[in-house]
C-alpha cells in the first residue's frame, strides 16, 4: 500500500543521511530524487527536502565529513534538479531556506556557489523569499567568477517564478550594463535572464533596454542574444508581442541591407518562433514579412530562404492569414526549385495555404505536380548521403500523409500517389513510402483496394527474395482483403500466404509482426494461427510461450461456420486464452495484461450470448406451437447472457481511458450490437414493452471528438453492418410481428455479424499512453499491525490524497473520490461517501469525517474521473487506498446490516 511505502522510505532516508559512511550518504541523496519523482505527495516531498536541507547545512555531521561537504552539497544540487517538477508541492519552506542560507556565510567560495545553485534549483519554493532575493542580487557584485556564474544561474531560475524578483533583477542588469566593464560572455549570460522575467512593466523595460543595447552596435553574438531573449520574453508576456514583432521587422530590414546573413537567419528564426501567436500579427506585419521575399532571395542562401518559408508556413495556419499570403505569391516558383530541400519547404507552405484558404486552379495544379515529382525523385533515390535531405524526406512524406487525410485531397490524386508508390521495390529502404501507402489505403479504401491488393500480391509472390519484403507491406495487403470470414477463395489465398511465409524461413520477430497484423485485421484462423504455431516451437521463455499460446487460443476461437459446435469451441478457446493471460499478468509486473484479459472475457461472453440465442432457436424449431409460445414468452430471460456481455463491454470501456480512439470506437460498436440484440429479444417476448430499436444511436458514437479523427475502413464496415442490422429488425418489427420469423431473421443477422472479421484492437497489443492515479490514506497505524484504533465516542477524520500520473493528451478535468466502508465479515458495502473536486497540478486532496460504530471496519478509497475533451467518466482501477479501523473500547454494534 502506498501509505506504508511512504513511511518505509522516510525511515530509509533518515537512516541513510545520518550514516557514518560517505558512500551511504551519497547513495541516499541520489535515491531521494527518485523517491520524490515516484511519490510526489506534499508531506513526503516536504519531509525529504527538509532532511536534504539539513544535510546541505552539514551541522548533523559535526566534523565527520569536513573535507567532503562540497561533494555532498553538489550531489544534493544535482538531485534537486532531477526532481524540480515536484518541488512546488512542498509547504512551509522557511525552515528549509534557513538551513540553506547558513552556508551562504561560509568563507569557502565553492560552498557559497553551491548555495546559490541550490537556491536556484529550489526556485519554485524560494522565489518569494526576500532574503534569497537580496543574497542573489548581492552575489552579482562578487569578483569570483565561479560564484558570479552561480548567481546568474540562480537569478535565471528565480526570474521564472517571481514578479518581485524580476523587478529587482532588471534594474540590476541595467546597472551592470551601464558600468560597461563586463566580459562579452557574462553580458550574454546576464541578458539571457531577461527571457524568463515576469510582469508587464519589467517586460517593457526589457524591450527598452534591448533597443538601447542594439543602438550601441554590439557584436553579432550579442545581437543574437538580445533577439532570442526578447523573443522568449514576449512569448511569455504576450502583451509586448506587437512591439517585439515591429522591432524584429525593422532589424531585419537593416541587416538585409548590410547583407549580414548570420543575423538575417537569426531574426527569421525568432520571427518563426513568435509567428505561432498569429493574433498579434497585423495585416501590415504579414505583408511586410511576405514582401521580403525578393530581398531574401537575392542573398543566395538556401538556409535563409528555407527559414523564411518556415516563418510563412507558421503564419499560414489560419484562413485569415492564408488569404493575405495568397494575395501575392512570387515564391511559387520555388515549387519547381532544383534544390529539393527548398522545394519541400515551399510544398509545406503551399499545402497549408491550400488547406486553409482558396487557391487558384493553376497554383494548385503546380503544387500537386511538384508533390508527384518530388515523390518520384525520392523513390528513385530512397537513401541520400545527406542527413538533411533524409530528414526532409520524412517531413515531406508526413506532409503528404496529412494532406491525404484532408477533405481537399481527391481520389484521382490519391490514385496517382498509389501508382507511383507501387513502383517502389519491396525492401526496407522504402518503409516510409509504404507507410504513406497505408494511410492512402485507409482513407481511400474503396477506390484503391483492388489495385493495391492485386499489385502487392503480384509483387510479393514474384519477388526474388521473399524474405526482404518489409512487414508493413503484409499489413497493407491484409487490410485490402474482403470483409468476410466464410469466403473460400479468400481463405485459400490466406492459407497459401501463410505457407509462403513459413517456407521462406522468416525470422520469428518478422513472423510475429505479420501474425499480429493478421489478428488486427481479423484473419485469425487461416493466417495468424499457422504463423503463431510456427513461432511457438521456438519460444525460449515461459512468458513468451504463454503469450503466443494465448494468441493461438484466440485464433482458434474464430468460428469456421455458424453453428452451435463452433460457437461452443470459441467459448472454450477464449476461456483458455483468458487463463494464460491471467498467468502473464501475475508474473510480469512491468507489463499490463489487464485490458487483454478483460477484452477476451468480453468476447467470450458475447459468443456465449450468441450461442444461447442459436440454441433457443434450434430448440424452438423442434417444439409444437403450444410449447413454442411458452418459450417465446420467456425469451426475455434468454437476454441475460447478452446483457452480461453488454455490461462487461461498458465496464471495460470505462476503464480504458488510455486506449486509442479506434479501440474505443470498436468497443462502442460492440456495446451497440449487444444492446440491439437485447432489446429485440425483449420486443419478441413482449411486443408491448415500448422499446424502440430506432433510439439506439449508431451514427454518433461520441468517440469522434478527437480533431481529425477518421474511423478505419474495417470499423466503418462493421458500423455499416450494424446500421443495416438495425434497419432490418426495425422493418421486420413493423411489418411482420411473428416472433418465430423474427428470431429466424435475428439468427441470420447474427451469422452476418459473426462472419465479419473484426480484429483485435491496437490497444490489445500496444499501449502508447499511460494514466495512473496513486492514492494514500491517512491517518496510518503506527503499531505495525496495520490497524488504526479509535474510540467509539470520536469522529475519525480521514484524508485521501492523490497524484495523477499521465501521458494522455486528454487532461483530467475533475475527480470523484469514492469512500466505501464495510465490516470485515460482510461482503456488501454498508456505507458509501463521495466527493468531487478539481485537481491542482495533478494533485488532489479529499477529507471525510466518519463515525465508526462497528468493532472492525474496512475503509477503501477509489477514484472516478472526467476528462476535459469528451467529458466522459472513467474509472481508475490501478490503485486504491485502504485502512482498517478498530474500536478501542470494543463498543461496536454486532448486528449485521446496521449502518456504519
Amino acid at each position: 500500500m502506498e501509505s506504508h511505502k511512504l513511511h518505509t522510505m522516510q525511515l530509509h532516508v533518515e537512516k541513510g543521511l545520518q550514516s557514518s559512511n560517505l558512500a551511504d550518504v551519497m547513495t541516499t541523496i541520489t535515491e531521494c530524487a527518485r523517491y520524490i519523482r515516484e511519490y510526489p505527495f506534499p508531506h513526503f516531498v516536504h519531509a525529504t527536502l527538509f532532511r536534504l536541507a539539513q544535510t546541505f547545512n552539514g551541522e548533523i555531521f559535526a566534523r565527520k565529513f569536513e573535507h567532503s561537504m562540497n561533494t555532498i552539497r553538489l550531489r544534493i544540487v544535482v538531485a534537486i534538479k532531477e526532481c524540480n517538477k515536484c518541488l512546488s508541492l512542498a509547504f512551509s519552506t522557511e525552515e528549509i531556506i534557513r538551513f540553506i542560507l547558513k552556508v551562504s556565510h561560509s568563507n569557502d567560495y565553492k560552498a557559497r556557489s553551491l548555495t546559490l545553485l541550490l537556491l536556484g534549483s529550489l526556485a519554485p519554493l524560494t522565489c518569494e523569499d526576500k532574503k534569497v532575493h537580496n543574497l542573489i542580487i548581492e552575489s552579482l557584485d562578487c569578483v569570483e567568477m565561479t560564484e558570479l556564474s552561480a548567481a546568474i544561474q540562480a537569478a535565471n531560475e528565480l526570474a521564472k517564478f517571481s514578479k518581485s524578483f524580476s523587478s529587482l533583477i532588471i534594474r540590476k542588469i541595467a546597472e551592470m550594463f551601464g558600468k560597461n566593464f563586463l566580459e562579452i560572455s557574462l553580458k550574454n549570460e546576464l541578458f539571457g535572464i531577461i527571457s524568463n522575467l515576469r510582469g508587464l512593466s519589467e517586460s517593457k523595460s526589457s524591450i527598452e533596454l534591448g533597443r538601447r543595447l542594439l543602438e550601441g552596435l554590439p557584436t553579432n553574438e550579442m545581437h543574437s542574444v538580445i533577439y532570442c531573449s526578447l523573443s522568449k520574453l514576449s512569448s511569455r508576456c504576450e502583451t509586448i508581442l506587437p512591439e517585439q514583432i515591429l522591432l524584429l521587422l525593422s532589424e531585419l530590414e537593416k541587416v538585409i541591407n548590410q547583407r549580414n546573413k548570420l543575423l538575417v537567419h537569426c531574426i527569421l528564426q525568432n520571427l518563426s518562433s513568435i509567428a505561432e501567436f498569429r493574433n498579434f500579427w497585423t495585416i501590415e506585419n504579414i505583408k511586410a514579412i511576405r514582401d521580403f521575399y525578393h530581398q531574401i532571395n537575392l542573398l543566395s542562401s538556401k538556409g535563409i530562404l528555407c527559414t523564411w518559408l518556415h516563418c510563412m508556413d507558421v503564419l499560414s495556419s489560419t484562413e485569415f492569414h492564408s488569404k493575405i499570403l495568397l494575395e501575392k505569391y512570387p515564391w511559387s516558383v520555388l515549387l519547381n526549385s532544383g534544390n529539393i530541400v527548398v522545394r519541400i519547404f515551399a510544398i509545406k507552405l503551399s499545402l497549408n495555404l491550400l488547406l486553409n484558404g482558396e487557391m487558384d486552379a493553376q497554383f494548385q495544379q503546380t503544387l500537386l505536380n511538384s508533390i508527384l515529382v518530388t515523390l518520384c525523385q525520392f523513390i528513385g533515390n530512397p537513401i541520400s548521403p545527406s542527413s538533411i535531405v533524409n530528414r526532409q524526406k520524412h517531413e515531406f512524406l508526413f506532409l503528404v500523409s496529412k494532406f491525404v487525410c484532408s477533405p481537399k485531397c481527391t481520389p484521382c490524386f490519391a490514385s496517382s500517389l498509389v501508382q507511383n508508390i507501387l513502383r517502389a521495390e519491396l525492401t526496407s529502404s522504402y518503409d516510409k513510402f509504404f507507410q504513406l501507402l497505408a494511410v492512402i489505403n485507409e482513407n481511400y479504401w474503396r477506390e484503391c483496394r483492388e489495385i493495391v491488393n492485386s499489385s502487392l500480391f503480384s509483387a510479393i509472390f514474384n519477388s526474388k527474395n521473399f524474405n526482404i519484403v518489409p512487414p508493413i507491406v503484409f499489413t497493407i495487403l491484409l487490410s485490402t482483403m474482403p470483409f468476410s470470414l466464410l469466403n473460400q477463395s479468400n481463405d485459400q489465398k490466406l492459407t497459401n500466404f501463410a505457407g509462403q511465409i513459413i517456407f521462406n524461413n522468416f525470422n520469428y520477430w518478422t513472423i510475429y509482426k505479420i501474425a499480429r497484423s493478421a489478428l488486427r485485421f481479423g484473419h485469425w484462423r487461416y493466417l495468424a494461427l499457422p504463423l503463431l504455431e510456427k513461432i511457438q516451437t521456438g519460444c525460449e521463455s515461459i512468458e513468451t510461450e504463454s503469450w503466443i499460446s494465448s494468441l493461438i487460443y484466440i485464433c482458434k476461437a474464430q468460428p469456421l461456420a455458424f453453428n452451435m459446435d463452433e460457437l461452443a469451441n470459441s467459448e472454450s478457446n477464449l476461456q483458455f486464452a483468458s487463463l494464460n493471460l491471467k498467468f502473464l499478468g501475475s508474473t510480469e509486473k512491468s507489463q499490463t495484461f489487464g485490458f487483454a484479459v478483460d477484452y477476451v472475457n468480453c468476447l467470450e461472453s458475447t459468443f456465449r450470448g450468441i450461442h444461447s440465442i442459436l440454441t433457443t432457436f434450434n430448440v424452438l424449431r423442434l417444439l409444437n406451437s403450444e410449447k413454442r409460445q411458452i418459450v417465446i414468452q420467456s425469451l426475455g430471460t434468454y437476454c441475460s447472457p447478452v446483457m452480461e456481455a453488454r455490461q462487461q463491454w461498458v465496464s471495460l470501456c470505462s476503464r480504458s481511458f488510455d486506449a486509442d480512439t479506434q479501440t474505443l470506437l470498436q468497443m462502442a460498436l460492440m456495446i451497440r450490437m449487444c444492446l440491439l440484440i437485447e432489446q429485440y429479444l425483449g420486443i419478441l417476448s413482449d411486443p408491448g414493452t415500448g422499446a424502440k430499436l430506432s433510439e439506439i444511436s449508431m451514427e454518433d458514437l461520441g468517440e469522434s471528438t478527437q480533431k481529425g479523427f477518421q474511423a478505419s475502413a474495417q470499423t466503418q464496415g462493421f458500423l455499416q453492418l450494424l446500421c443495416w442490422a438495425r434497419s432490418e429488425l426495425i422493418s421486420l418489427q413493423s411489418t411482420d410481428p411473428d416472433p418465430i420469423r423474427g428470431l429466424k431473421v435475428l439468427v441470420d443477422i447474427l451469422q452476418c455479424l459473426v462472419d465479419f472479421p473484426l480484429g483485435l484492437p491496437r490497444f490489445f497489443f500496444q499501449r502508447v499512453q499511460f494514466t495512473r492515479i496513486r492514492l494514500i490514506i491517512s491517518p496510518q497505524p503506527s503499531d505495525g499491525r496495520g490497524v488504526f484504533k479509535v474510540s467509539s465516542m470520536d469522529l475519525l477524520p480521514v484524508v485521501i490524497e492523490g497524484i495523477i500520473e499521465s501521458t494522455n493528451k486528454r487532461s483530467i478535468e475533475s475527480v470523484c473520490v469514492v469512500l466505501t466502508l464495510k465490516r470485515d465479515n460482510l461482503a456488501h458495502v454498508e456505507k458509501k461517501q463521495t466527493t468531487q473536486l478539481e485537481p491542482e497540478q495533478k494533485y488532489f486532496k479529499s477529507q471525510f469525517l466518519l463515525k465508526i460504530t462497528h468493532q472492525k471496519t474496512r475503509i477503501k478509497a477509489k477514484v472516478w474521473f472526467v476528462d476535459a475533451v469528451t467529458k466522459k467518466q472513467w474509472f481508475d482501477d490501478t490503485d486504491s487506498a485502504t485502512l482498517t479501523v478498530e474500536l478501542l473500547d470494543g463498543a461496536g454494534t454486532s448486528a449485521a446490516g446496521q449502518s456504519v
